[in-house]
């Protein structure tokens, strides 16, 4: 069964099965019968059964698999009494994520001060002047000419974002987002996918994030800048697909230049560019709980004129324990393969992208994840770079 929570501002619910609607208004409360019993014809408060809704879909468009997520937004109170679990909808202010027109949220909705004088804005639109902001200080911090991506690539990846709400049966909010002093000064930012996977896998967040770019400006390091980028992408990325306000944060991904694969020029060149050494780099993200995903990715070319680029290390945080579940990973790289990297296209159809998928999908054991930090400090003790080895491998053999 299907339990149906109306837009932002709505004071109905409509609960559709196979044998039956019922709209209920505000202040009205619903108990579902079960299946095997007499057909249910309306609102009941006596009845004392359970209720077995199989998908959930609130306003702004969240498919959750279980009862116990119905606490959304103060739209749904629930209550359980013996046997029975009731659902009361609640008067209600308008959600936070205000729809334009035109399918996108407005960019003030996520604008927020986050202390220190420090002002966060983000927006999922192509027409952002935001998005020219970010830029900015992302075209100063990438070079490498297979990982960047052109401004008008962000902005197709944006444009797409109201068709690809709900691709994949999946939730999807693409988003930039940027960091400010009480000047106006750009201190850092990033560009990530939040995607609601559900809760399905133990140990797993539900909400997973391609945090594709990250960074801080040359001037604003040292101040704890990049754990603050971190956390806040998290608590927007659990906002941006509606998940509940009591959900853990998401798991993270991230693609880190690998070391041991970049050739001499390139790792002279992006760490001159950037101003930080590509170790140096691992080790923040190290210090901050990555974990290297033992597996062999590689990303597909983000547009025609460009390669795929299997030099990067891929790595996750917030995931508990030593694996990822198979199907928690396609998942994640079938939704970022398809909206960050091809921009609508189908992942499946891509040779890179497809080998990945179809692997993933026919795994029986969990991806094992490897502790970054030790090969961070071995690396550092080497007095050359390892050749003809990739830092995945050089992290399992320290294991």
């Amino acid at each position: 069964m299907r339990l149906v929570i109306g837009g932002p501002a709505s004071k109905e619910v409509m609960a559709t099965s196979p044998r039956r609607s019922v709209r209920l208004e505000s202040g009205q409360a619903y108990r579902e019968q079960s299946p095997t019993l007499p057909p249910f014809d309306g609102p009941d408060p006596l009845s004392d059964s359970v209720p077995s809704f199989t998908e959930l879909e609130i306003g702004c468009g969240k498919f959750l698999p279980s009862t116990r997520n119905l606490k959304q937004a103060g739209t749904v109170a629930q209550c359980d009494i013996t046997n029975t679990v009731a659902y009361e909808i609640a008067p209600t202010a308008p959600m936070s994520r205000t729809m334009a027109n035109d399918g996108f949220s407005d960019d003030e909705q996520w604008t927020r001060a986050i202390g220190d004088g420090l002002t966060l804005r983000a927006t999922e639109r192509p027409d952002s002047q935001l998005l020219d902001h970010f830029f900015a200080g992302y075209d100063r911090a990438f070079v490498l000419p297979d990982e960047r991506e052109t401004v008008e690539g962000f902005r197709a990846c944006l444009a797409i974002n109201p068709a690809s709400r709900h691709r994949f049966g999946r939730v999807h909010r693409e988003l930039v987002m940027t960091v400010d002093d009480a000047e106006g000064v750009l201190l850092g930012g990033a560009n990530f996918l939040a995607t609601c996977i559900g809760e399905n896998v133990a140990g797993h967040p539900p909400v997973a994030v391609a945090l594709n770019y990250v960074f801080v400006e040359p001037a604003s390091r040292g101040r704890g800048l990049a754990r603050r980028l971190r956390d806040e992408v998290g608590r927007l990325a659990n906002i941006a697909v509606c998940a509940p306000a009591q959900a853990p944060p998401p798991a993270l991904f991230i693609e880190q230049n690998d070391p041991l694969r970049l050739t001499d020029t390139e790792y002279a060149a992006d760490t001159a560019h950037a101003g930080i050494d590509q170790v140096d780099r691992l080790a923040i993200w190290a210090r901050l709980g990555a974990q290297l995903i033992d597996f062999a990715y590689v990303q597909p070319a983000l547009s025609a004129d460009q390669d795929s680029d299997d030099g990067l290390a891929y790595a996750v945080m917030n995931v508990r324990g030593d694996g990822l579940d198979p199907a928690y990973l396609r998942a994640h790289l079938e939704s970022f393969f398809g909206i960050s990297v091809m921009k609508g296209g189908e992942p499946e159809a891509d040779p890179v992208a497809g080998a990945q998928l179809h692997a993933l999908e026919t795994r029986l054991y969990p991806v094992k994840l490897l502790p970054m930090l030790p090969a961070v400090e071995a690396l550092r003790s080497v007095p050359a770079r390892p050749q003809g080895i990739s830092l995945r491998a050089f992290a399992r053999a320290l294991t």
